[in-house]
């Protein structure tokens, strides 16, 4: 999907402005001249929230004036969303797809059948938004890690059958067999999850029938310590078991690692959802996709969430055949040329953000 002409009749500090949208758009101007409000008003046209998620149309009419307009022509129609201050100090709001005025629930499902999103908003649950987050790299700054990782696993295991790439892969037999007994209604990262935690379970039994058996040993107690190796020698079996398990589960999300970077064919993207070892507030631990290439990206930087964040939508609508959505990208100073490039190898229309740009065309806001 491509936004063909962007009008921004009137929107908090940007009036009056007009431009033809191409596949790669710089904003370009000193601060506070409105870079990062045309992206709010694109946002906000498609979505009815900036990219921040407020959803306050009072803060998006102009000082002094008494309407905000924004009006998005795309390569599949048209919408206009319009804000109305009325006499008593009261906003309303207004949809307008193909000229014609709409309710607001049947105008947000033509926004999305507009954007090709009717499959894909299945997924869509109340800590994440899918249109915010295919239209916007930065959206994965505001979500709980914990809560983007339990989407994306939930995504990722609809739109792709694990079991059968695993057993095209090159594994073991034995790998394979250990694992497809336990992939029947669950991802490999939530198997993961369930043996880890058994694992951990196994080892504090065997720890407390460690203490029992020094403290009967003590007391000079025997009466009781061959039943305890029983069960000693049953919590070692089953802790190999598991052991064993989570090897294959390791090996085997190496696999799906490559498979997704092959569905992005000219990068390679190292994802890892499998829980463990992991902090739940970090950027690099909890779910993350990483690229590896010999592009120098800070961990957790904003650059790296951008590029990362991109390459990772784009995935996700290559997966679920959904149409490349275009990429608002504010704090665009932070990408170098090299990253710049990287983002323009997808098919998404990309609207950039930058205080200055060199030898490219783009749109300045004066």
């Amino acid at each position: 999907m491509k936004i063909k002409v962007v009008s921004i009749i009137a929107f908090r500090n940007v009036e009056d402005t007009y431009f033809n949208a191409k596949k790669l758009n710089l904003i370009t101007g000193n601060n506070m001249r409105g870079k990062t409000n045309t992206l709010n008003a694109i946002m906000w046209c498609l979505t009815g929230v900036d990219l921040n998620g407020s959803n306050d149309n009072s803060l998006n009419i102009p000082k002094g004036k008494k309407e905000a307009h924004v009006r998005l022509e795309l390569d599949s129609g048209v919408i206009e969303r319009i804000a109305t201050l009325n006499d008593k100090g009261e906003v309303n709001q207004t949809i307008i797809i193909n000229d014609e005025k709409l309710g607001s629930k049947t105008a947000e499902s033509k926004i999305d059948e507009l954007l090709g999103l009717t499959e894909i908003a299945r997924f869509d649950t109340q800590k994440v938004k899918v249109k915010r987050l295919l239209l916007n790299p930065l959206y994965y700054r505001l979500v709980a890690p914990k809560d983007l990782r339990n989407w994306l696993i939930k995504v990722l295991f609809n739109s792709v059958k694990e079991s059968q790439i695993i057993q095209q892969s090159s594994l073991s037999e034995k790998i394979k067999k250990n694992l497809l007994n336990e992939l029947k209604d669950i991802s490999l990262a939530e198997l993961s999850s369930v043996c880890t935690k058994n694992i951990k379970d196994l080892k504090n039994s065997l720890n407390e029938k460690k203490l029992i058996k020094d403290y009967l040993m003590s007391k000079n107690i025997v009466a009781y310590n061959n039943e305890i190796a029983e069960e000693e020698k049953s919590l070692k079996a089953s802790l190999l078991k598991h052991s064993e398990l989570q090897i294959a589960i390791d090996e085997a999300a190496l696999e799906l690692s490559k498979f997704y970077s092959n569905v992005l064919s000219k990068r390679t993207l190292d994802i890892v959802l499998l829980e463990k070892n992991k902090d739940e507030d970090s950027w690099s631990e909890v779910c993350y996709p990483r690229i590896i290439s010999n592009m120098p990206i800070q961990n957790g930087s904003t650059a790296e969430i951008i590029v990362v964040s991109a390459m990772f939508i784009n995935l996700i609508e290559n997966l679920t055949n959904t149409k490349s959505m275009p990429k608002l990208i504010d704090e665009g100073e932070t990408l170098d040329k090299q990253m710049l490039e990287m983002l323009s190898e997808s098919n998404s229309q990309l609207l950039i953000t930058r205080v200055s740009f060199e030898r490219q065309e783009g749109v300045e806001i004066k």
